[in-house]
Formats: structure tokens, sequence, C-alpha cells
């Protein structure tokens, strides 16, 4: 499945975004946006990506769960799952699962090789002392990630919990791992696994 400057877009102003899912042996995003969005009394739909070869996400292509408006106690970003399979690898792409006022949503990749080049990964939120950073996680033999981030932090509220499971894990000076809060409880940031140079 090859996609290229494609627009796929799910949303709800009441109750919660609608999911979207694709299946395919190979899955290829290039410059293409996939969002899940919703108002302020549902959260976003969840987006899945279901690879049994390889997922790649490349030039400036976009994955969105967010949930940006509402009021406090309002839902939670959405849910975002990649099983890449042999491989996952996102190149100059973005992945969020944001919530303004509730909790960050969930960001999972899983493949036996996961590579991130230039690529951010994002669980954040920006509400009150109540809420919480999200969770994403990585699950990969070998991950590589290059000038990259992986954020689940929030403002008021306490950092989310950022895991990494990988046998090798490849890490340039660039890339920044951050589950912090600028005033409230810093989160957890966990790796299972050997750093490697």
């Amino acid at each position: 499945m090859n996609l290229t400057n494609t627009v796929i877009s799910t949303y709800s102003g009441l109750g919660g975004g609608g999911p979207i899912s694709l299946v395919a042996p190979v899955i290829s995003l290039s410059g293409s946006t996939l969002t899940s969005s919703s108002g302020a009394f549902g959260p976003a739909g969840p987006i899945t990506l279901t690879g049994t070869q390889a997922v790649s996400l490349t030039n400036g292509t976009v994955l969105s769960a967010d949930t940006p408006f509402g009021f406090s106690g309002s839902p939670n970003g959405g849910t975002i799952l990649i099983n890449g399979g042999a491989k996952f690898t996102s190149d100059h792409s973005t992945i969020s699962a944001q919530s303004g006022f509730g909790n960050g949503g969930t960001i999972q990749i899983g493949a036996n090789k996961v590579g991130l080049t230039e690529s951010q990964f994002t669980t954040s939120v920006s509400g009150g002392p109540q809420t919480v950073g999200g969770h994403i996680t990585v699950d990969a033999k070998n991950t590589t990630l290059t000038n990259s981030q992986l954020l689940s932090t929030a403002t008021q509220g306490q950092g989310g919990t950022i895991t990494i499971n990988s046998n090798a894990l490849h890490q340039d000076p660039s890339t920044v791992i951050d589950a912090s809060s600028q005033s409230g409880t810093n989160g957890t940031v966990t790796i299972n696994g050997v750093i490697q140079p």
C-alpha cells in the first residue's frame, strides 16, 4: 500500500473521533496526513497501521490523534498503534497523540527493526496540574534514533512515560527523549536493553 500526498481524516464534535486502520504487507506513506480528532466530549479515535513486512513514513507524513479542545477533565488524546513487522522507519515525519486539557494519548511502535530520522513523536499535554503527559512505547530488537524527538511532557501536570524495549539502541547526541514537566512532577524514561554507539 503506497499513499503519496494523501489525506485521511475523521472528526466528531460531540463524541469520540472515528478510527483509521490500514492493513497490508507493506505500508508506505509519503507526504501524507492521517488525522483523527474530536471536540470536547470524546477522545480522538485510534489510528492503526499493521504491516507484516514493513511500514514507512517519509517526506513530512503526519499521524495525529489529538484532542486539543475542551475543558478541565476533558477526554484524553487518542491512540496510535504501529506494527511494522520486520521494519518500521520514519524519516522527516511526525506522530502525535496530544490533549489540551485531558491526559496525553498513547503511541506504541513495534517491529524487529525501528529507525527514526528527523522525526518527532509526541504525547504531551498543556493542561492543568491534574493532567499526565501520556505514554510512548517502542518494542524492537534493534532501534536507531537519529536527530529525533520522543516527547511525553506536561506543562503543569505530570510528565508521561517513555519505554524503549530493544536489544540494541543506537542514539545520536542530537536525539531528545523527554518525559519532564515544566512545573509539575517529571515522568519516567525506561530503556530495557543495551545502549550502543
